[in-house]
């Protein structure tokens, strides 16, 4: 449990193209220059870049499965760049009510996309009940972001986020998170900034949660198909006490063409002299700080082209360092762009 608390707490500010998907992303570590059919979560504006397209993301079809089923629909209409994307689940909200006692996860969540000259905005919802078993949720956000002349600046309001049992609920809101990025000509930079409050109510007790997040970083292009770069991120989640943690990651990573019709992604990244973790919550001497654990990451992807179509996956073979028939494009999407 402390494990999955402190990845929650890092991943407040880490929201984490061509046309990509979620298997681009993950083998693409801290590439965020990226624009795809993902970051329009990040950034709406980035929809005016990609185009009309269909995407569809493989997984379960269950909000708790992970890699969870996911897709949408773009196009041009009215004037602008619309879309309609399916399945999307918040990450904040996952991380928020997976460590309460007792919670739903999103439901059949939607998400509605509108985008023009260099500016873009979207609403996402979901609700869902069950008499049956007396389980609700409610979800709202708002989404809004600009992408112009090398700078982008967005943000996003969880406005509305509750999930209620017989017995417990658990708040999600307000929660707020703002990005800017700016290209410098071959370098890029990127910050952001989460703040967010909630309440878990159950038997025991209530227990209020109150997140802050950010992170700074600079990254280089100056090597054809290859990035590299380093990013200095602090969060915090105060429920009970506190749970802290800081990370100094050093990263790269390449993408190449490795035929005309397919290509190879992959990327490394470790921490470096100044990551800690602390969960103020555990009992002595578990409550003490941890310094510069291992934490070695390589990734892969690979993506398969064909006339408008784009299969893309991940290489798992990569966290293992055995790579057989099983291991290759897993956590697949299938894009077509018309």
């Amino acid at each position: 449990m402390k494990k999955f608390v402190l990845v929650s707490v890092l991943s407040l500010i880490a929201a984490t193209q061509a046309h990509a998907s979620k298997a681009r992303i993950q083998a693409l570590q801290k590439a965020e220059f990226l624009k795809d059919s993902q970051t329009v979560f990040e950034n709406p504006a980035h929809v005016n870049s990609l185009g009309k397209y269909l995407t569809m993301e493989m997984g379960g079809t269950t909000n708790t499965s992970a890699p969870k089923a996911e897709g949408g629909l773009f196009a041009d209409e009215f004037g602008a760049n619309m879309g309609v994307y399916v399945g999307h689940l918040s990450p904040i909200q996952q991380s928020l009510r997976a460590g309460a006692t007792a919670s739903e996860g999103q439901n059949n969540p939607v998400e509605v996309f509108y985008a023009k000259d260099g500016w873009g905005a979207s609403v996402a919802l979901s609700n869902f009940e069950d008499k049956t078993t007396d389980v609700k949720e409610q979800y709202l956000a708002l989404r809004y972001g600009i992408d112009k002349d090398g700078m982008e600046l967005s943000a996003t309001v969880e406005a509305i986020a509750v999930s209620e049992t017989a017995t417990d609920k658990t708040v999600g809101a307000p929660y707020v998170t703002v990005n800017y990025e700016r290209e410098m000509g071959t370098s890029y930079f990127f910050s952001k900034l989460a703040w967010g409050s909630g309440k878990r109510e159950a038997a025991a007790g209530d227990t209020n949660v109150n997140d802050i997040g950010a992170e700074v970083g600079i990254l280089s292009r100056k090597i054809k198909n290859v990035y590299y770069g380093a990013s200095l991120s602090y969060a915090k989640r105060e429920i009970g006490k506190d749970i802290t943690a800081m990370n100094l990651p050093i990263f790269a990573g390449v993408e190449a063409d490795l035929t005309s019709w397919s290509v190879v992604r992959a990327s490394i990244s470790q921490s470096f002299l100044l990551s800690n973790t602390q969960d103020k919550n555990q009992t002595a001497p578990a409550d003490a700080v941890i310094t510069n654990k291992n934490d070695t990451t390589v990734a892969a992807g690979l993506g398969l082209k064909y006339n408008n179509f784009a299969l893309d996956g991940v290489v798992a073979g990569s966290t293992t360092g055995s790579i057989n028939g099983n291991d290759v494009l897993t956590q697949a999407s299938i894009t077509y762009n018309f």
